[in-house]
């Protein structure tokens, strides 16, 4: 939990630090609230309640489309944890930006993970949903920055914190 909480901390600071420079940012792009963005995220995830100790390494991708000029967006996203279990989450992506380059994400879904069995490997379905927050400075004509996500799903709980990467698309 503590790696979460120090992710969390520097993500407030970041967060104030970039206020300062948010003017920049937004002539930089002219309308931070893209028609389309393609996101990656890639960030060491932490299982929940001690199963499987350490870090594992996770991929997260995401294709969004902002509704008309409104600060929401839908899309569509993936996760996969490179474990053991070959754990992976497909979801529809809802997104809400309050203010520019801070985004809130919902993802509900279904998690995919593979079990070894004495006869091979067994496949579990179930439900999940992915909650995710991402502030983003601009570096020419990519948005990168720290993002924080939390999951829950029918095999547990995870929470993982990293660099996220947008690709916009006007």
């Amino acid at each position: 939990m503590r790696p979460f909480l120090t992710s969390v901390f520097l993500l407030l600071i970041l967060n104030g630090w970039a206020q300062e420079s948010q003017h920049d940012h937004c002539t930089e792009h002219d309308d931070h609230f893209h028609a389309q963005e393609l996101g990656l995220s890639v960030a060491p995830v932490w299982f929940q309640g001690g199963e499987e100790p350490g870090a594992k390494m996770g991929l997260h991708a995401h294709y969004i489309i902002r509704l008309n000029d409104s600060p929401f967006g839908l899309g569509l996203g993936a996760e996969f944890i490179l474990d053991e279990h070959r754990h992976q989450t497909y979801s529809a992506v809802g997104q809400w930006t309050p203010i520019p380059a801070l985004h809130f994400v919902i993802a509900p879904g279904v998690a995919i993970e593979e079990e070894e069995t004495p006869d091979g490997h067994e496949r579990e379905m179930g439900w999940a949903v992915h909650l995710e927050v991402v502030r983003e400075f601009g570096l020419g004509r990519l948005d990168i920055g720290p993002s924080l996500e939390y999951a829950l799903d029918s095999h547990g709980a995870h929470f993982a914190a990293g660099l996220h990467v947008g690709i916009p698309f006007e």
